[in-house]
């Protein structure tokens, strides 16, 4: 089995990103999470097909600082969200939907073993035509194994505080290509 991503820059010359950055119902939401001044900052499509196997535990962006706490207890706040949409209608768990680890952005640290979190704690939301999924960059999560005869389909935008540059990115955001991801 085999699952895809697909990365595209957001400048790319058929895309208005104001579609999405200005979205009646989504900007609201973004500014609550990331303040008044955000980017997006990659836009893509994430495919699993039939047999597709689970991937491993990861997290998409790293803490900020080695501490995710601030003095007096508070949690640092979001510097980046992904804003997921499924374009097929099986996103549900037996396709393969993204498992999510609750409180993990939160905690520190770039294994998901060294948390000490139960592995089957995840929790498998379903994500029906025409909804959309918001997560912080820096929960644990993973996509399930596909057991389903169709191919699982999500468009995915991602944003970020304007002056967050991430250095860890798996993908070149300035051009298009497709990339196995496992």
């Amino acid at each position: 089995g085999l699952r895809v991503e697909l990365s595209l820059s957001p400048s790319e010359p058929w895309f208005d990103p104001k579609l999405i950055t200005e979205h009646a119902e989504l900007a609201p939401l973004l500014r609550r999470m990331l303040g008044s001044s955000f980017s997006l900052v990659r836009v893509g499509g994430i495919m699993s097909f039939p047999g597709a196997e689970d991937q491993e535990i990861h997290r998409d962006g790293q803490p900020l600082f080695e501490s995710t706490e601030m003095e007096g207890g508070q949690i640092l706040p979001t510097h980046a969200v992904h804003v997921w949409i499924p374009v097929t209608p099986n996103y549900t768990k037996q396709a393969g939907a993204t498992s999510f680890y609750l409180g993990t952005h939160k905690t520190f640290g770039s294994r998901f073993e060294d948390l000490g979190i139960d592995q089957g704690s995840a929790v498998s939301p379903i994500i029906p035509l025409g909804s959309c999924l918001i997560f912080d960059d820096r929960i644990f999560h993973f996509g399930g194994a596909n057991e389903t005869d169709a191919v699982r389909t999500c468009v995915f935008f991602s944003f970020a505080r304007s002056w967050f540059t991430d250095g860890t990115a798996e993908a070149d955001r300035n051009i298009t290509a497709w990339t196995e991801i496992e």
